[in-house]
This record gives structure tokens, C-alpha cells and sequence, in this order.
């Protein structure tokens, strides 16, 4: 019986050293662990970079597309050849007129 008991024993000093090196990795590994606060705070900044991505995405609606730059560029191209018709004939044209008819009275109405 003492045979018994004493493999017994080795057996569960065997074991408690097993058990000692198992508690010290798990007590390393443990250091790392996340606690209730740290997933609390993650989830804080999660939810902060949620409202950031929303409010740059409605932000982001009001950008203008380039085939919308496009269109007003053929636009603005337009306008500025009809401001540029109107010049021409609501200024030089009435302008010429003038000058050539200066000119015409200076060569053939001198006196």
C-alpha cells in the first residue's frame, strides 16, 4: 500500500508541477488580456469614427462630379463666346461705323 501511495504522491507532485509552469504562461498571457474599460473605450472610438464617416459622407454629396465640372466648363465656354458676339456688335461695330464715317467726312467733305 505504501507503494501506492507513494507513486500517488510523485504522481501529484508531477502534476503540480505541470500545474505551476501552466499558471505562469497563463499568468504571462494574462498580461496582455483586454478588461471591460479597454473594450469600452474601443468601443467609444469606434463609435466616434462612425459619426466622422457620416458626416464626411454628407459632406461628400455636395461634391461636384467631374462630368458635372465638364458640363458647366461647355457651359461657361458658351457664355463667353455669346458675351463675346455681343461686344463685337454692340461696341466695335457701331465703333467702325464712326471711325469710317470720320474718316469719310475728313477725305471727301474737306472744304
Amino acid at each position: 500500500m505504501s507503494d501506492r501511495l507513494e507513486k500517488r504522491v510523485e504522481k501529484l507532485e508531477s502534476d503540480l508541477s505541470d500545474i505551476k509552469q501552466d499558471l505562469a504562461a497563463i499568468k504571462i498571457r494574462s498580461e496582455n488580456f483586454a478588461v471591460k474599460s479597454d473594450i469600452q473605450s474601443v468601443h467609444i472610438e469606434l463609435a466616434e469614427i462612425k459619426g466622422s464617416l457620416n458626416q464626411f459622407k454628407a459632406q461628400s454629396e455636395r461634391f461636384v462630379t467631374k462630368d458635372e465640372v465638364e458640363r458647366l466648363r461647355g457651359d461657361l465656354i458658351k457664355e463667353v463666346g455669346s458675351v463675346n458676339n455681343r461686344i463685337t456688335w454692340s461696341i466695335f461695330i457701331p465703333l467702325l461705323i464712326a471711325v469710317l464715317g470720320w474718316l469719310a467726312k475728313e477725305f471727301f467733305f474737306k472744304q
